[in-house]
């Protein structure tokens, strides 16, 4: 009988703990999915110079400053439950390269126009002061 007993508890504990793995699994590849289509959204073209960007390429943005800003919040106030469990956590994997597409999209659609910007209106400024 205590044979029993303890065969069938940890029976549970195993089909506890691959409750808990098939949840962790689940949140990890909805994480991963939207990192990916977050990415995968068509690049714009960049705005002409001294043109604001269109609202739909700051969503676009938006939505991948999102993803990227999950992994720090993740590490400062910890991942909510289910997400670090077993080896499935992907949120360090995928920090890397979001992070490298949200700034290559943020120069791309936001920086760049207005530095091009700046700088054409630099040129046009006389070489020394008070010269006209």
């Amino acid at each position: 009988m205590p044979r029993r007993l303890l065969l069938l508890t940890a029976a549970l504990l195993c089909l506890m703990y691959s409750a808990c793995l098939l949840v962790s699994f689940g949140k990890n590849r909805k994480l991963a999915n939207d990192v990916k289509q977050a990415s995968q959204v068509s690049p714009r073209p960049r705005p002409p110079a001294g043109e604001a960007a269109s609202l739909d390429s700051l969503k676009r943005l938006e939505t991948l400053r999102q993803s990227l800003q999950v992994s720090p919040n993740y590490n400062r106030n910890g991942a909510p439950w289910g997400y670090p469990l077993g080896p499935l956590y992907r949120r360090d994997d995928l920090y890397p390269d979001v992070h490298k597409l949200y700034f290559a999209n943020f120069c791309r659609v936001a920086a760049r126009p207005y530095q091009e910007t700046i700088v054409a209106s630099l040129h046009s400024l006389p070489g020394r002061p008070g010269a006209d």
